[in-house]
């Protein structure tokens, strides 16, 4: 009876080694422990191969997306919060909202255009002057910031501010 179960783990192992690769990874001391850790608070529970499996479904989730011409972004808590909030104002879908401010972020970038900062109060402002002249409040504050930064022409002097 022991020999049938020697060889019928033998057999089950041949088979394992035929019908599959054996990948090595090696992991900073301690890595092992916090992805099997990631695995089971994801709700894996095979208690021999946890790391495995995670490891095995991340890779086929990054293969599968990089096949489709998508990524996968990392971002910390808060602005993952931030988006969420933002994305829901505007009733979008959290990739919807990160997709649109990427690319927004691309052109700016690609246009040569600035980044600036705007209080809430300001950008109220801008929304109800740019709804009352029929454009969008970015418009205006463009149009206000060409303005306020166009070289002075000869002779005249530059306005100065009311602050």
């Amino acid at each position: 009876m022991e020999k049938k179960r020697a060889s019928r783990a033998a057999q089950v192992q041949a088979s394992r080694a035929r019908n599959n690769d054996r990948v090595e990874i090696l992991l900073p001391r301690g890595k092992a422990e916090e992805i099997k850790q990631a695995a089971q608070a994801a709700g894996y529970t095979d208690a021999r191969g946890v790391v495995a499996a995670y490891i095995k479904d991340a890779v086929q989730v990054r293969m599968e997306q990089e096949a489709k011409g998508a990524y996968l972004l990392a971002m910390d808590a808060d602005a993952h919060e931030r988006a969420q909030v933002q994305a829901q104002a505007k009733g979008e879908s959290l990739a919807e909202y990160v997709t649109s401010a990427i690319l927004a972020k691309i052109e700016r970038d690609e246009s040569g255009a600035k980044s600036i900062r705007i209080d809430a109060d300001t950008w109220h402002a801008l929304e109800e002057t740019a709804q009352a002249q029929g454009t969008s409040p970015a418009q205006l504050a463009a149009q206000a910031i060409a303005r306020a930064t166009a070289p002075t022409p000869p002779g005249q002097e530059a306005p100065r501010s009311s602050r």
